[in-house]
C-alpha cells in the first residue's frame, strides 16, 4: 500500500468539457463548427440533430415526404425491428449502394407490387400516371436526391455498429467526395480509417470526353477509431511472390523481401538523422531513416538489416520484411 500523500493540483474538474467530449464520441454529427466575430473557430451543438439521435430520427424522416426509395409500406416497423434487435451489435458493415448515374433510386421492397404501384406510392408519378421529372445531371438537385437516399441509411448503420465496429462503403468518382463529407458528419472526421482504391476493369475504351475510369473506391470508417486494434488483409499472390530471399537465421518465418531504410518523403525529423555503424564505417542517410536509432540498433543486432556496397564505395541500407510471423503464420497487410 502506498502511504505517500496524494498531491492535489488545486484545479477543478471541468465536468462540462468532459460531458461534451463523451457526447461527441456518441453523437459526432450533432457538433458543428462556426466562426465568431473575432474569426475564431468555435464548436456548438445542433440540438435538433441531438433530438433526432436520441430517438426521434425515424419520426423526423417520416414527417416529410421523401422520394427515391425513402417510403415503402412497413418502413417504420422495419426500422424499429432493426434498431431494437441489432443496435450496437454489428462488428462490420459493407454496403454497395447504387451509384448516382442520373436514374431514379428505386428499391423493389415488395416484388409482388407492380412498378406503377410503387412509383405512385413513392411520389414519382401522380394519380393520372404522369411521371415527375427524372434525376438528371441538369437538375440542381442531382446530388441532393442521392444524398437524401444515403443519409438515413448511413445514420442507421452507425447505430447498428459496435463500439469497435467498422463500415466499408463502395462508391465511384461521381459521389466519392460528397460521401466522404457526409460520413465525416455522421461518423466523425476523426473516425475516418481509409479510402481504398481498387482497379475494377482493365483496358481503355472510347469516350467522347475525358479518360475512361478504371477504378472505384471503398470508404472505411470506424464507430470509434480508438477501439480498433488492427485491420489487415492477406497478401495477394503477386505480393507474396516478392518475398523470395531465404534466411537461415529465421527458417520458420520463411522468405523475406527488403525495402530501403533511407527515406526522403517524410517531413524533417531530426531524431531520424544519425549514423549507422557498419564494419567500422559511419553510414549517413541522404535525408533521414525511417526508424528511430533504438529500433535500428535492435534490428542490426538481430540481423534484420542488409548493407549493400555501391560502386562509389558507399552503402545502401535496406530492412527485411518476412512473409510469415514467428509462429509461421502468413503475415497480413
Amino acid at each position: 500500500m502506498n502511504d505517500k500523500p496524494i498531491k492535489l493540483t488545486g484545479a477543478s474538474l471541468d465536468i462540462a468539457a468532459e460531458n461534451r467530449a463523451q457526447l461527441k464520441q456518441l453523437f459526432p454529427a450533432v457538433f458543428t463548427e462556426t466562426r465568431n466575430d473575432k474569426g475564431e473557430l468555435t464548436e456548438s451543438i445542433d440540438f435538433e440533430k441531438l433530438k433526432a439521435e436520441l430517438g426521434t430520427f425515424t419520426d423526423l424522416f417520416e414527417s416529410r415526404r421523401e422520394r427515391y426509395g425513402m417510403e415503402w409500406p412497413g418502413k417504420k416497423e422495419a426500422m424499429h425491428l432493426i434498431q431494437t434487435s441489432y443496435y450496437g451489435k454489428v462488428k462490420m458493415i459493407y454496403i454497395d449502394p447504387p451509384y448516382n448515374t442520373g436514374k431514379e433510386f428505386i428499391y423493389p421492397y415488395n416484388y409482388s407490387e407492380s412498378l406503377e404501384t410503387y412509383l405512385e406510392y413513392a411520389g414519382l408519378i401522380d394519380g393520372e400516371g404522369k411521371r415527375f421529372s427524372t434525376n438528371t445531371a441538369n437538375e440542381g438537385r442531382f446530388h441532393t436526391k442521392w444524398l437524401n437516399m444515403m443519409y438515413p441509411r448511413l445514420y442507421l448503420a452507425r447505430n447498428l455498429l459496435r463500439d469497435d465496429g467498422m463500415i466499408f462503403i463502395s462508391i465511384d468518382d461521381c459521389e466519392v467526395s460528397n460521401l466522404r463529407k457526409m460520413c465525416d458528419e455522421i461518423f466523425g472526421e476523426e473516425n475516418f480509417f481509409a479510402e481504398m482504391v481498387w482497379k475494377n476493369k482493365t483496358g481503355g475504351g472510347a469516350k467522347s470526353k475525358g479518360w475512361i475510369g478504371l477504378h472505384e473506391y471503398i470508404l472505411c470508417y470506424a464507430k470509434n477509431i480508438d477501439s480498433i486494434a488492427d485491420v489487415s488483409i492477406p497478401y495477394s499472390e503477386k505480393t507474396a511472390a516478392m518475398y523470395n530471399k531465404k534466411d537461415e537465421h529465421y527458417p520458420i518465418r520463411g522468405p523475406y523481401a527488403t525495402w530501403p531504410l533511407d527515406t526522403t518523403s517524410m517531413d524533417d525529423r531530426p531524431n531520424l538523422r544519425f549514423p549507422i555503424i557498419y564494419e567500422g564505417e559511419k553510414i549517413w542517410p541522404l535525408k533521414q531513416w525511417l526508424w528511430s536509432q533504438d529500433r535500428v540498433i535492435d534490428a542490426q543486432k538481430n540481423d534484420m538489416l542488409e548493407f549493400n556496397r555501391q560502386n562509389d564505395g558507399s552503402y545502401k541500407v535496406r530492412f527485411k520484411g518476412y512473409l510469415k510471423d514467428e509462429k509461421g503464420v502468413m503475415s497480413l497487410l
